[in-house]
């Protein structure tokens, strides 16, 4: 299955930006430097519908690749096999440098487990 990464703009006055991508099965690399600048996260999005196996996204506040259990990251958000997890935060998430994002099988902070998911996982984030 082919990796889409993209931003749109949003029919929003304020400006905000939905980014979206799929990450796991053949891509099994972070996507890196997402927003291209510092970003707020709003909202995200993950579903799991696809593994029979829980997920985390794992969000870090950097331009290049994590070292996947040696980069803490920023915001970790739990999807379970199966389903769908939301996560809002009115306020937002700021990321000083630009989103960095992950998906794995582990949820630990600074520890490796598997890198990531088998199959897909639909990634959508609301940043500003």
């Amino acid at each position: 299955m082919a990796t889409t990464a993209y931003v749109r703009v949003l029919s929003d006055p304020l400006g905000d930006k939905s980014v979206a991508f799929t990450q796991g099965g053949k891509d099994r690399t972070a996507k890196e430097n997402i927003t291209g600048a510092a970003s707020d996260i709003y909202y995200a999005e993950i579903n799991n519908t696809a593994n029979s196996v829980a997920c985390y996204l794992k969000v870090y506040d950097q331009v290049g690749t994590p070292t996947h259990g040696t980069t803490d990251p920023v915001l970790v958000i739990r999807a379970a096999a199966g389903g769908t997890a939301v996560f809002a935060s009115p306020s937002g998430i700021a990321i000083g440098n630009a989103i960095t994002a992950l998906v794995a099988t582990d949820g630990g902070i600074g520890t490796a487990g598997s890198d990531l998911i088998g199959d897909d996982v639909s990634i959508t984030l609301l940043t500003a």
